[in-house]
Formats: C-alpha cells, sequence, structure tokens
C-alpha cells in the first residue's frame, strides 16, 4: 500500500483568460434589448455561445477537480475506519458511564426516599406523643414532642458515583412527533422539493389543499 497521495501541480491561468471573456459576454448579455427579429435571433445567438463556452468551461473546472476530488476521496477512505472506530469507542464508554451514573443516582434516591419515610414515621410519632401529652395536661412535655418534630429533617443524598476528571453530564432534549395531525402549523414545513417534483409532473393538474401550481416560461436550448 501506498503511503504517499500524489496531486499534480494545477496550470490556473485558464480561469484568467476566461474571466475576461466572460466579463465581454456579460456585456454583451445585459445590453441587449430586443426590438425586432434580427435582434432576437442574435440573442439566441449569443445564448448558444454563450452555453458552450459555459459547457467547456465546466469541463475544464472538471479536468481540475475530478484529480482533487480523487485525492481528496483517497484521504477520506483512508481516515473513515479508525475514525468511526473511535466514534464507536466514545459511544460505547458513553453508554456504560451513563447506565452506571444513572444506576448510582437511582440508588442515592431510593435511599433518600427510605430515610424521607423514616423521618416522617419519627414526625408523626412526635406529633401524636405531643397531642397525647397536651390531652393530660401536660402542655410542656407537648411543646418539647412538636419542637423535637419539626426538627427531623429529611436529608438529601447526592449521587454514590465520582465523575472522573473532565467528566461532566448534560441533559440534551429531543423531540419525536406521535400525532402530526395535532402538530402546531408553526412548526410544518412544506416538502418544496416534493411540491415542484408533483408540479412538473402533473402540469400543475393534482389538486392539493393550500397549494397553487403556478406555470413559468423558461428558455431551453440544445448547445451548440
Amino acid at each position: 500500500m501506498s503511503k504517499t497521495i500524489d496531486v499534480k501541480p494545477i496550470d490556473v491561468s485558464i480561469a484568467s483568460e476566461e474571466e475576461k471573456q466572460s466579463v465581454v459576454a456579460y456585456n454583451e448579455a445585459v445590453s441587449i434589448e430586443i426590438k425586432d427579429q434580427a435582434i432576437y435571433e442574435k440573442a439566441g445567438e449569443l445564448r448558444s455561445r454563450i452555453r458552450s463556452r459555459l459547457k467547456w468551461f465546466e469541463d475544464a473546472r472538471k479536468s481540475i477537480t475530478q484529480p482533487l476530488d480523487q485525492a481528496k476521496k483517497a484521504v477520506m477512505d483512508l481516515f473513515r475506519s479508525p475514525t468511526q472506530r473511535y466514534e464507536q469507542a466514545l459511544e460505547a464508554i458513553d453508554r456504560a458511564m451513563i447506565r452506571y451514573d444513572d444506576d448510582q443516582e437511582k440508588k442515592s434516591k431510593a435511599e433518600e426516599d427510605r430515610l424521607a419515610r423514616e423521618a416522617e414515621k419519627k414526625r408523626q410519632e412526635n406529633l401524636k406523643k405531643a397531642e397525647a401529652a397536651r390531652a393530660e395536661g401536660k402542655e410542656d412535655k407537648a411543646t418539647r414532642y412538636e419542637e423535637k418534630a419539626s426538627n427531623i429533617i429529611t436529608p438529601s443524598l447526592a449521587s454514590t458515583a465520582e465523575k472522573p476528571k473532565g467528566i461532566q453530564y448534560r441533559d440534551q432534549w429531543k423531540c419525536e412527533v406521535v400525532d402530526f395531525e395535532k402538530h402546531p402549523n408553526d412548526y410544518k414545513l412544506p416538502d418544496m422539493m416534493k411540491l415542484n417534483k408533483v408540479a412538473q409532473a402533473t402540469k400543475g393538474s393534482l389538486n392539493i389543499p393550500g397549494v397553487i401550481f403556478k406555470k413559468e416560461k423558461i428558455v431551453a436550448s440544445r448547445a451548440a
């Protein structure tokens, strides 16, 4: 396997010369004012010359860009496989890390809920004792139980997973359209490419609600 990709030097002088020719053609084209059949035919001849020149110039451009495109493709092919493996490796690691982090968060939440239930149970026990003490006329004792109940705090636990250096998580929100009919009109975009193909294929004869087909005349000719 070769370890080099060769690209020959490119002669760009043709573009400089064509720049001058294109200016001449442009000035001639924009100055045309068709008033009679002779000028009308002259415009057609000029258009044919310009189309022929444009085709020739496009072929000349491709003769330069095709080797470059081939070289670029060779480079992309060279780097594609390792790049894909690296990206897949990162995705695999990310999935594993997120699973672990989510699991630790669930465990912390479960423990936090358990402690919250215990705290609430103790709080209610002290309130019941306060109620019983007050019923016996022991107001000071009832107050102490109420204070004890109010001092019981539900703990808040953080995830037990310590993130590796340089790693952080962020939430990325995405959408999924589950009912297009209920989708707000502000978020609906027409498929213009499909509609234009339908317009051309049916010559505007197909009735599509909310769509008006228009006919526009364009100039078409064979290359000289």
